[in-house]
């Protein structure tokens, strides 16, 4: 420090008490202008927040606001501090006409009013420079403190050099500037606080009008968020709608009543010339259609007749055929009669036969029984006559259940050749039924037939009917004759037995006497001649009469 400014004593400058004065009412003017800019802004924008807070004020509802909103728009357009934001924000705000005038905001008026319009070009204040003034002020203070103990350390090499005296003189110099250099410390340190403290307290200020201006504005022009623009939206949009069909029907109601009246009269104009053509028109098309109707109609009744007569001739002709086939079904049926006839014939002298040889086997068979019995008997005369008695007795007896079997199978048989004709009676009855049903459906077609047209074929038809009915009737009388000719060509099974060769009855079983003797004669003669007993025995059956039950 001496090698740069020589004699002078920097340290006693710098530890003088007036030095020391000097810098720390150096930093007091620092702080105090620093704060009178501060206060003179706040104190601008606070004036102008009151002034229009009063002129919303003035209005004390959204209606009023809503009437006020020029006259309350001017003051604050003409406003230096508040003009800015203002124009900005009526941007935001939305003129409502019901249900009275009024406005709605967007946004929130803090958005646009704040602090930081104490940044505008009408009060010009740097908000960050305020804010870190009490730190420069404190470092202010350091500053001139870390100096100060600089010069007064670098002094005090009198204190190692020299005698008692000058070192004395030299601790005591040290001590002195140290102690006067931390004035400037606790000075930095007390304006840092005390500006602090007043920036806050303007600050305040400023954002206490700043709610109250804000809140006033909100009241008059309050907020309008998007779902109610949106529901808005959409009942105007309903409204419209409405409207729109109502005005739609409206319109075209009135367009349809425009266009009748006007058609009205001008079709009217048109249709009348036209009526008139289309009337005599119709004259006279109404007379060439009776004429040609006319003319349409007669050829239609030739055509018909000469039409029908051909259709007549070839339904006669038709019915010839039919006759023809009539003829030849009577004929072929009275065939077929005859066949049945002759088949029951052959069936019950079939039958017939077949109960003879039955009944001559059964005969046959009694015939080598007795003459075996005889031949035993021959052979144990000892037995007595009494045993021979009662043996021919149960011979006799024997024979009645045969003869008695005999007449049962007869009957069976004649009952079963009477099911048989019955029932080719009524098969043959309902094929006659059926023919003649069909016969009479078709006489009733050609009378409906002849009913139509009787004009064109009334005797052609009445011609074929009565072809038809004799056919028919003669085809009755020969489905009538067919049972009757086989019930007499087939005799009943009664007459057959009548008819057939007299059989041996119980009485005839009883041999004589004499045919006896000589059958025992020839038995004894010979041995051989086994068989002629037997033939004597058929020998007395047959020269014996029949009975009267017979006949």
């Amino acid at each position: 420090m001496e090698k740069l400014f020589g004699d002078l004593d920097l340290a006693a400058l710098v530890a003088h008490p007036v030095t020391i004065a000097l810098v720390v009412l150096g930093l007091i003017g620092w702080a105090a202008l620093s704060g009178l800019s501060l206060w003179r802004g706040t104190g601008r924008l606070v004036r102008s927040l009151e002034l229009a807070t009063d002129a919303i004020e003035r209005s004390p509802d959204r209606r009023d606001f809503g009437s006020d909103y020029e006259s309350v728009a001017e003051q604050l357009e003409g406003d230096p501090v508040l003009s800015s934001r203002w124009s900005e924000f009526s941007h935001s705000l939305i003129a409502r006409y019901e249900p009275f005038p009024h406005y709605r905001s967007t946004t929130r008026a803090a958005a646009w009013f704040d602090i930081d319009l104490l940044r505008s070009s009408a009060i010009g204040l740097d908000l960050r420079y305020h804010a870190a003034l009490p730190n420069l002020l404190v470092g202010a203070g350091l500053l001139f403190t870390f100096v100060g103990l600089a010069f007064a350390l670098s002094s005090a090499s009198g204190v190692v050099n020299g005698e008692a005296a000058e070192r004395t003189k030299a601790l005591t110099t040290l001590l002195g500037t140290a102690s006067f250099k931390f004035i400037t410390s606790l000075a930095g340190l007390t304006l840092s606080i005390a500006y602090a403290l007043f920036r806050k307290h303007c600050l305040k200020q400023a954002e206490r009008a700043l709610d109250r201006f804000n809140r006033a504005l909100e009241l008059r022009a309050p907020l309008i968020t998007l779902a109610e623009l949106q529901q808005e939206a959409n009942n105007i949009l309903r409204q419209q709608a409405d409207r729109l069909e109502t005005f739609s029907t409206d319109l075209a109601v009135s367009i349809g009543q425009a266009f009748d009246q006007t058609f009205d009269a001008r079709l009217g104009e048109h249709i009348l010339p036209l009526r008139e053509a289309m009337e005599r028109l119709a004259e006279g098309m109404s007379t060439r259609t009776e004429d040609a109707m006319g003319q349409m109609l007669d050829g239609f009744l030739q055509r018909l007749q000469g039409g029908a007569g051909d259709r007549m001739q070839d339904v006669a002709a038709s019915l010839e055929r039919l006759s023809g086939r009539l003829d030849g079904l009577q004929s072929g049926l009275g065939e077929a009669a005859a066949r049945m006839a002759q088949s029951a014939d052959t069936m019950a002298a079939r039958m017939g036969e077949g109960a003879e040889a039955a009944l001559s086997r059964i005969t046959d068979q009694m015939s080598g029984l007795a003459e075996t019995l005889r031949s035993v008997a021959d052979e144990t005369r000892g037995a007595g006559a009494q045993a021979g008695r009662e043996l021919a007795e149960r011979l006799t007896t024997a024979a009645g259940g045969f003869e008695e079997a005999a007449r049962a199978m007869t009957g069976a048989l004649a009952q079963a050749a009477e099911d048989s004709r019955i029932r080719m009676g009524q098969q043959t009855e309902e094929s006659a039924a059926r023919l003649a049903q069909q016969v009479e459906a078709m006489m009733g077609e050609l009378r409906g037939l002849a009913e139509q047209s009787r004009t064109a074929g009334t005797d052609a038809i009445q011609a074929v009917a009565e072809r038809i009915g004799h056919a028919a009737a003669g085809f009755e009388a020969t489905a009538a004759k067919a049972p009757k000719s086989s019930n007499a060509r087939r005799p009943t099974p009664a007459a057959r037995w009548a008819a057939a060769p007299s059989r041996p009855s119980s009485a005839s079983l009883k041999r004589p006497k004499a045919c006896e003797m000589r059958c025992a004669v020839s038995s004894r003669s010979s041995k051989v001649r086994r068989s002629a007993p037997a033939r004597c025995w058929r020998r007395a059956v047959r020269q014996e009469p029949q009975p009267s039950a017979r006949a």
